[in-house]
């Protein structure tokens, strides 16, 4: 357990690599697995997917307190 400031470096890797990990695990073991996974990444970093797609759609999503510093 981390700091809010100190978990956005591992955060970030982990969204970068998770899905190349999910596509992965479909290939490897099954779809329906995949598809688990799925749902557990976007359960997980439902807030930086929804600041991404803001930012992707033109808004001005902003960063909390703890991490604009």
């Amino acid at each position: 357990m981390l700091p809010i400031r100190h978990q956005y470096t591992p955060g970030v890797i982990l969204l970068i690599a998770a899905p190349i990990l999910i596509i992965w695990i479909g290939v490897a073991l099954s779809p329906w697995i995949a598809i688990a996974a799925i749902v557990a990444f976007v359960s997980m970093f439902r807030n930086p997917l929804r600041f991404i797609w803001r930012k992707l759609r033109g808004q001005n999503p902003q960063l909390p307190s703890e991490l604009g510093k």
